[in-house]
């Protein structure tokens, strides 16, 4: 809990200060940066609630999210360290999904660490995939969403291959 709050309070006041500069004249590109800024500051303060709301024992907390706009969204907050890696970002995302009912922090973690993995799996450059799709589902249970992250990297060895299956 003092972590939390000890990073919280230098948090909220980067995100104050970027937001004030996003109100300043600056050009566009300047302005979508100070965005992506904005939101990875948001995202900091999300996962230090959801560690403290861990230590705590409160629940997920669940609301209604569009699949495919999480995933660009968190493409573009991992724009840069793409750029750096010299990778290639393709996306094949399903239309019409439906609205999935999810803890969207926990969810973006899982996708921001898919894909910090392709990243770390490609030490030349390369290309990342990302797909969703609408999965039939077997007898007497839900439709589901599948998110597939695949690269042109080295490869997960096939022994391990199950124990990285996410199923959500």
């Amino acid at each position: 809990g003092a972590i939390a709050h000890e990073l919280g309070t230098p948090l909220n006041s980067v995100l104050g200060y970027t937001q004030l500069l996003a109100n300043a004249d600056i050009s566009e590109e300047a302005r979508r940066r100070l965005k992506i800024i904005e939101s990875q500051v948001q995202r900091m303060a999300e996962i230090i609630k959801h560690y403290l709301s861990r230590t705590r024992g409160a629940p997920h907390t669940y609301r209604p999210i569009n699949l495919n706009e999480l995933v660009l969204e968190t493409l573009v907050q991992l724009e840069i360290r793409f750029q750096q890696s010299h990778v290639h970002v393709m996306t094949k995302l399903a239309e019409s999904l439906p609205v999935l009912n999810a803890d969207a922090a926990a969810l973006q973690r899982v996708l921001i660490n898919l894909l910090n993995n392709a990243l770390d799996a490609m030490e030349t450059g390369g290309t990342i995939i990302v797909t969703t799709t609408l999965a039939e589902p077997p007898e007497n249970l839900q439709r589901g969403i599948v998110v597939e992250v695949t690269d042109t990297g080295a490869g997960i060895p096939a022994e391990l291959l199950p124990k990285v299956l996410i199923s959500l």
